[in-house]
């Protein structure tokens, strides 16, 4: 059995997707709180990459461009190939994304002290609500 190489790599590239979405979780569960500057930064270079790339993640950007080669970067934002494919529905992929925003609202709210990653995590929830309105509603 021959496995095309752009299978291979969409496959690659959706698994890994799959658990980016689902580190805030993993995070929230199993790492103590001195870590939140971390999580609070990574986030940050996501949300900003976001804005960048046409409020496109460049993981989604990968993986139209291995279905579609002539796909053009912003051209569909609301089309994740990885979601489409292995969650179960819409309503799911949007309750994960709403309980990932809880995670970073309770996050914000740990370090609220911290004036820099209070701004950062603001910032990061903004553009949170700001994807997940115009990619899901």
């Amino acid at each position: 059995m021959e496995i095309n190489t752009n299978t291979l790599y969409l496959y690659l590239c959706q698994f890994f997707h799959i658990f980016l979405d689902m580190v805030p979780f993993i995070y929230i569960l199993f790492f103590p709180s001195k870590y939140d500057p971390i999580i609070i930064i990574l986030v940050f270079i996501q949300c900003l990459h976001w804005l960048l790339l046409k409020n496109e993640c460049s993981l989604s950007y990968i993986e139209k461009q291995l279905l579609n080669k002539k796909y053009k970067l912003g051209q569909d934002i609301r089309y994740i190939p990885h979601e489409e494919r292995w969650y179960p529905n819409k309503n799911m992929v949007i309750l994960m994304h709403a309980l990932q925003i809880c995670v970073f609202i309770y996050i914000l709210y740990r370090n609220i002290n911290n004036t820099i990653l209070v701004l950062l995590s603001l910032f990061n929830i903004f553009v949170m609500f700001y994807i997940f309105k115009i990619r899901y509603f």
